[in-house]
């Protein structure tokens, strides 16, 4: 069996996340999925390379407070299934927010790749705007 590097795993986090804006324009069922997947990514990698001093950040502490919250008001709601149906899903966007963080932290050059790529969108859907207005006009 092939050993996939730390490196890696966050090649794999860095692609799916850069896909979230395009998948945003489809609808909600791809960028569902792809945070879903940097979440399976990441635990993947915190199991594989015993990192689990990563869970004990204020903010997952937090999220925790803000999660055990979310759950006990669903049990006291008059439909309990229906509520912690929706209720329980919410914890991907914690290790979502986990996961990108420690990108972020471990990669210098993520932040300027990042921030010249989201101006670069932001002058294509611009761009494209303008061109529908126009075309619109005439």
């Amino acid at each position: 069996m092939k050993k996939i590097s730390e490196e890696k795993y966050f090649n794999y986090i860095f692609f799916l996340y850069l896909l979230i804006p395009f998948c945003l324009i489809t609808g909600p069922a791809l960028s569902d999925l792809s945070v879903i997947l940097i979440d399976l990514i990441f635990f993947i990698y915190i199991f594989k390379y015993k990192k689990y001093k990563l869970f004990k950040k204020n903010f997952f502490y937090f999220f925790l407070f803000f999660y055990s919250i979310l759950i006990l008001s669903s049990l006291f709601s008059n439909d309990i299934q229906l509520s912690l149906k929706s209720a329980i899903p919410y914890i991907r966007f914690g290790i979502f927010i986990l996961a990108v963080n420690y990108m972020f932290e471990n990669y210098l050059n993520l932040e300027f790749l990042l921030n010249k790529l989201y101006i670069q969108l932001i002058k294509l859907f611009t761009m494209k705007i303008f061109l529908d207005l126009k075309l619109i006009i005439h």
